[in-house]
């Protein structure tokens, strides 16, 4: 019961705040980067009231043409996280809307990054691998691009994925992954690639 009503304030809270059927909730987004000034040299909010509307959202990741933009919202504490989309469409943003593969409310999908060409997104998820409907210790997964759309995500495996959780996967124009990995034995986590 506790876990349902987790997910339903996640889907309250996700449609409260790009409301499907208001069109007023989501702004009129024109232009590249999604309508915001490009960045300088001091950090500044990104995408006030939009992006960074108070909500836990983290994890933009930007497609290598500028068109679509992928971020994660996730509840308090971290008990669900999901993984949104916005395209420039005709010269505006849509509004965000969850990617398809992270729509089973019973894992986590988050820390959206996509390959330089565009062409896969790796993500990190608490599905199983091995068809098992509990949970597991987070995984690096990805997913490639069929046509203009995403097809099934697979898990990474070994030597990437490990028996501890791992995160934030991030990937150079060469095709170097880095992501870091939390080890079984304490609270350390460590960067490799």
């Amino acid at each position: 019961m506790k876990k349902t009503l987790l997910i339903l304030s996640l889907l309250a809270i996700f449609n409260s705040t790009f409301a499907q059927s208001n069109l007023e909730t989501f702004p009129v987004l024109k232009g590249s980067y999604m309508g915001q000034k490009l960045p300088g040299l001091s950090p500044e909010l990104f995408a006030p009231n939009i992006i960074s509307n108070g909500l836990a959202n983290r994890d933009v990741a930007i497609s290598p043409d500028g068109k679509e933009m992928y971020f994660t919202m996730h509840t308090a504490r971290f008990q669900y996280a999901i993984i949104v989309c916005s395209k420039l469409v005709n010269g505006s943003w849509t509004k965000p809307e969850i990617v398809p593969f992270a729509t089973d409310s019973r894992y986590k999908y988050l820390e959206p990054a996509l390959s330089y060409d565009g062409q896969k997104l790796f993500f990190v998820s608490d599905r199983p691998k091995d068809g098992s409907k509990e949970p597991v210790a987070e995984d690096i997964w990805v997913v490639d691009r069929k046509n203009d759309t995403w097809g099934e995500p697979y898990n990474l495996g070994a030597p990437v994925n490990f028996e501890g959780g791992d995160f934030f996967p991030s990937l150079t124009k060469d095709g170097t992954l880095y992501f870091t990995r939390n080890e079984l034995e304490g609270r350390i986590s460590n960067i490799y690639r």
